[in-house]
C-alpha cells in the first residue's frame, strides 16, 4: 500500500468521524428541543377570562389543535388560586383600569409564569404596556392567529421541569 493511497485513507476517516460527530450533535440537539415541547404540550395552558370577553373563540381555536390541554377560567378571581405548577403558560384577557387584571397578572409574574396578555389591537394604553414590559416573561398579543403562534413557541421554548 502505498503512502498516497494511506493518505487518502486517512482523510476520509477524518471526515466520516467529522460528518458523525456533526449529525449527532444536531441530532441530541433535535431531540432535547423535541422532548422539551412534548413535555409541555401535556400540561395546560389556563384562559383567564373578563367581563369584557369570555375568551371562548381562541379557546376553540386552541383546542381545535389538539395539541394543547386548554382550561377556560371564568372567574379571575379564582383563577390565581387554581394555578399551580402544573400549568405551562397563562393566557390573560387585558380590561383597562381592572383591579382584577392587575391582582392577576402580579400574581403570576411573582410565581414566575409565562403570561401572554391578550387585547384588541391598540386597547392598551402606553403606561399600562410599560407596567407589562416590566415583567420578562410575557408576550402582547392581539389576534388569533397570533396567539396560536405564541404558545408553540413559549411550549417549545421554555424550560418543561424548572421555573426560570
Amino acid at each position: 500500500m502505498s503512502i498516497l493511497s494511506l493518505l487518502s485513507n486517512l482523510q476520509f476517516l477524518w471526515f466520516l468521524l467529522g460528518a458523525t460527530s456533526v449529525t449527532l450533535a444536531y441530532f441530541f440537539w433535535f431531540y432535547k428541543k423535541e422532548r422539551r415541547l412534548f413535555k409541555n404540550l401535556k400540561r395546560p395552558v389556563a384562559i383567564i377570562v373578563s367581563d369584557i370577553d369570555n375568551m371562548s373563540h381562541e379557546a376553540e381555536l386552541l383546542k381545535s389543535i389538539k395539541f394543547f390541554d386548554v382550561r377556560l377560567l371564568q372567574d379571575p378571581q379564582r383563577s390565581i388560586d387554581i394555578i399551580d405548577d402544573r400549568y405551562r403558560l397563562v393566557i390573560l384577557r387585558y380590561k383597562k383600569d381592572s383591579e382584577s387584571f392587575w391582582k392577576t397578572f402580579n400574581s403570576l409574574s411573582g410565581r414566575q409564569f409565562p403570561v401572554i396578555v391578550f387585547s384588541k389591537p391598540g386597547e392598551i394604553d402606553r403606561e399600562d404596556v410599560r407596567k407589562i414590559q416590566g415583567y420578562s416573561l410575557h408576550t402582547l398579543c392581539n389576534a388569533p392567529l397570533r396567539l396560536i403562534s405564541d404558545v408553540f413557541a413559549i411550549m417549545s421554548t421554555y424550560p418543561e421541569d424548572k421555573k426560570i
